[in-house]
């Protein structure tokens, strides 16, 4: 597990004491962002928002701005994270992640990072392929995900998948706090 603790670096990091109580979920991209958040143990929201148009400093203060909404509204204690693989690691991404580190800060949120290898860790499934092994394990645990569930099964585009990243992100974020 990492964190933004700065600008530059992912660090690793020791959680609070005792679990947040609503936490946002996300797996980020330049041009789509998984988003899911969670309240007292209950998911409260979840989607996919696709962001158009080249990348820009415009479009990253709209990317921010609509992150600040949804912390604002359901009171954020934490944001949970799903690194993207370092090849995916361009100048955009390193904006939009120094965007959401100043927006943390500025909010005192913690951020924690996952992986695509800790989420690899936790769910695995003989046999499946992990973005399936990955789907199926969060519908275990988060059934009113089976019309995204069915969705991506039926058109088999990624789209839904990051909902399913985000929502596993906060998961782990909880197991912290069970260990």
């Amino acid at each position: 597990m990492k964190s933004f603790e700065n600008n530059t670096d992912w660090k690793d990091l020791t959680p609070n004491p005792h679990p947040p109580q609503s936490v946002l979920g996300l797996s980020i991209g330049t041009k789509h962002i998984g988003i899911a958040v969670e309240g007292r143990k209950e998911l409260i929201e979840w989607r996919v928002r696709r962001f158009r148009g080249k990348w820009s400093d415009d479009k990253l203060s709209t990317i921010l701005r609509y992150l600040e909404k949804i912390i604002t509204k359901h009171h954020v204690e934490a944001i949970t994270v799903k690194i993207p693989e370092t090849h995916y690691h361009t100048p955009a991404f390193a904006a939009l992640k120094n965007g959401l580190t100043t927006l943390a800060k500025q909010n005192n949120i913690p951020i924690y990072g996952y992986t695509i290898r800790d989420l690899k860790s936790w769910y695995r499934v003989q046999g499946n392929i992990f973005k399936e092994a990955l789907m199926e394990a969060m519908l275990d645990i988060r059934p009113e995900l089976k019309h995204e569930y069915l969705k991506e099964k039926k058109y088999k585009t990624g789209y839904y998948i990051r909902i399913f990243e985000a929502v596993a992100t906060i998961h782990l974020c909880y197991r912290m706090w069970e260990l």
